[in-house]
């Protein structure tokens, strides 16, 4: 048992622990854990916190490595940001019904993280909360919570299955990031937007149904979901950002193509000479990107846009048939490819584009 020397207190705040004790039990009368009073503890593997604590300051138990569990008593309200983050070792935590939110960073890095209680009282989790949880595979939040923060649960690589309740509006940027074995999620019907990386890199995700009421979808939301093979998409969504369903290679047809709303996102073929659908009026940021064995391309008449980055690195290829129809192509679009040669219309876009970039150009 430690000493009470060992504890820094101040009207009811414990400021510092000084000790070395692997059990620690907070003195009763204690109302709050400052911040960072436990910071660094490497020597702490179980901590008793009264019922007298009302609030768990900021970086409270950071980097407290030995830390395997942690019951938080019914007084506890509040948990402070990046509180246990680091915390290497920790295993379970039971948050009590108190608690209002889970504040940004609170579970950062808590890589043998693999059960975790949150209470019906909670209504918002906080950005970076459960970052590099490596160890979750699943979690339940309750129907309480309405808000999810920017990269809440980025690199849960074994997380495999969450709910959303549906006071959720909003899925933010890279909440869902890195999580490589999560296969399918339910959004809500409260759903109105899907934040930049949102999904992005999450390679065992096979479908997904985004509900009526969804108005946008934010740039690389699903890049490199390649087992991604059954989207929907409702006549809400108004706004579908750059490179959102790149190389998500389940979604190409027969021919190799990865196209939704008539914008061309990815190309997945290995044909040297590739004519692109009709269908399309937009090729995207970095679709024919290290697409090294092409040798010639032709775009349709209708497409009006060449994204960032279209072509880059294609070194091979050799002839680019650009319709008078194209308005603007983007940064770097033919970047790295040396063999390049653009065929287009008299005075169109396309062949002035090459005259100022230097760029050999046929007229047809």
């Amino acid at each position: 048992m430690p000493n009470i020397s060992d504890f820094v207190i101040e009207n009811g705040v414990l400021v510092k622990y000084h000790g070395t004790d692997r059990d620690v039990v907070i003195p009763e009368g204690v109302t709050s854990i400052g911040d960072e009073a436990f910071a660094w503890c490497r020597s702490l593997k179980s901590i008793h916190i009264p019922d007298s604590v009302t609030s768990i300051g900021q970086f409270a138990f950071y980097n407290c490595w030995a830390l395997a569990s942690v019951n938080i008593p019914d007084s506890v309200t509040s948990i402070g940001e990046m509180a246990f983050a680091e915390c290497q070792y920790l295993e379970s935590i039971y948050i009590s019904d108190g608690v209002t939110s889970i504040d940004g960073g609170a579970f950062q890095g808590c890589s043998s993280l693999v059960s975790i209680h949150i209470p019906n009282s909670i209504s918002s989790i906080g950005d970076c909360a459960f970052w590099e949880c490596s160890s979750l595979t699943s979690i339940h939040i309750p129907d309480s919570v309405t808000s999810i923060g920017e990269r809440a649960f980025e690199d849960c690589r074994c997380l495999n299955s969450i709910n959303i309740p549906d006071g959720v509006t909003s899925i933010r940027m890279g909440t869902f990031l890195k999580c490589s074995s999560l296969t399918s999620i339910k959004l809500p019907k409260s759903m109105t937007s899907i934040g930049d990386w949102a999904f992005q890199d999450c390679g065992c995700l096979e479908s997904i149904h985004i509900p009526d009421g969804a108005v946008s979808i934010g740039q690389f939301a699903f890049e490199d979901c390649s087992s991604l093979a059954s989207l929907s998409i409702p006549d809400s969504v108004t706004s579908i950002g750059d490179a959102a369903f790149r190389n998500c290679k389940g979604l190409a047809c027969e021919n190799g193509f990865v196209t939704v709303r008539n914008t061309l996102y990815s190309y997945h073929g290995n044909n040297k000479e590739v004519i692109v659908p009709e269908t399309v009026t937009s090729v995207g940021d970095g679709a024919f990107s290290y697409c090294w064995f092409l040798t010639s391309v032709h775009i349709p008449d209708g497409v009006t846009e060449i994204g960032d980055e279209a072509f880059r690195e294609c070194d091979a290829l050799e002839s680019l048939h650009i319709p008078a129809s194209v308005t603007t192509i983007g940064y770097k679009a033919f970047d790295g490819c040396s063999a390049l040669a653009i065929y287009a219309p008299k005075g169109s876009y396309a062949t002035e584009y090459a005259k100022e970039n230097g760029i050999p150009f046929k007229v047809i």
